[in-house]
């Protein structure tokens, strides 16, 4: 079992090598070194790698001697689409594969999204599978930012991310332009990458009402872009939805504290 299992990897790693040829790997920094030297273990040693560092990070320094590594020093952090876009101008390939420092590639994850590729020649955008998908390719209204295999020329047909979001609501709004452009964005099934989650923001933006804050910032730029829109709509209706939930939230608090008093 062991045996096969190793051959299984064996080959999708091998698969990757040549599908890296077509892909250059994204990863938007800011103090990440620690998180991006495992990402760059689980990527195809052939795979160019552009890291836009936006922290102007020394730590970055010791990773440099990774053959086709290139360090992007960005002049300020202008949050992740401005790093993205800064990172994305330096990629000749076909495609571009935009990553969090914290993502981990499993073998046959970067050949996976090429073929699905080229079975969908309209897909400007392809990411890992959707909940509940177990098979084939998906259309998606939005994805995350965490793993975007990009086709570099509907990304810049689209003019790429909107610098105007500093975090949080970028990757929905760049979804929406693609789909608008007939560029689709679809979830591939055989595509399961793991994201360690928060870790790339834990050292930028380290308590819950920082990042709670830069999430609402996002959703006023993108609920402001979007109005009159299906995509402005859904984000407006959650936000009243949080707002009832929490103001409900105080309600029971409230009765629970009333109710302990009479106790």
């Amino acid at each position: 079992m062991t045996a096969t299992i190793c051959a299984d990897d064996a080959r999708a790693a091998g698969a990757d090598a040549s599908a890296s040829a077509r892909v250059t790997a994204v990863i938007a920094a800011y103090h990440s070194a620690d998180v991006i030297a495992d990402l760059l273990a689980t990527l195809p040693a052939e795979m160019n790698v552009v890291i836009a560092d936006a922290a102007r990070d020394p730590a970055l320094a010791a990773l440099s001697a990774r053959a086709g590594l290139e360090i992007v020093s960005l002049d300020r952090n202008r949050g992740f689409g401005a790093a993205v876009n800064a990172g994305m101008e330096r990629v000749g390939t076909e495609f571009g594969l935009v990553l969090n420092p914290d993502m981990l590639l499993n073998p046959g994850c970067v050949a996976a999204c090429v073929d699905a590729a080229d079975r969908a020649p309209d897909a400007g955008l392809l990411a890992p599978k959707g909940r509940g998908q177990t098979h084939g390719i998906a259309d998606a209204d939005w994805t995350a930012g965490c793993f975007m295999l990009l086709r570099a020329d509907a990304f810049r047909a689209v003019n790429g991310f909107d610098e105007d979001f500093f975090l949080y609501f970028e990757d929905r709004d760049l979804c929406a332009r693609l789909n608008a452009a007939d560029r689709r964005v679809v979830t591939v099934a055989d595509v399961s990458p793991r994201h360690v989650g928060g870790v790339s923001t834990d050292t930028a933006h380290d308590n819950a009402r920082e990042k709670m804050w830069l999430w609402g910032g996002g959703a006023a730029v993108f609920v402001d872009k979007h109005r009159g829109d299906r995509h402005g709509a859904k984000v407006r209706s959650r936000l009243r939805s949080m707002r009832l939930r929490r103001l409900g939230q105080t309600l029971i608090g409230a009765a629970e504290e009333a109710r302990a008093a009479r106790i």
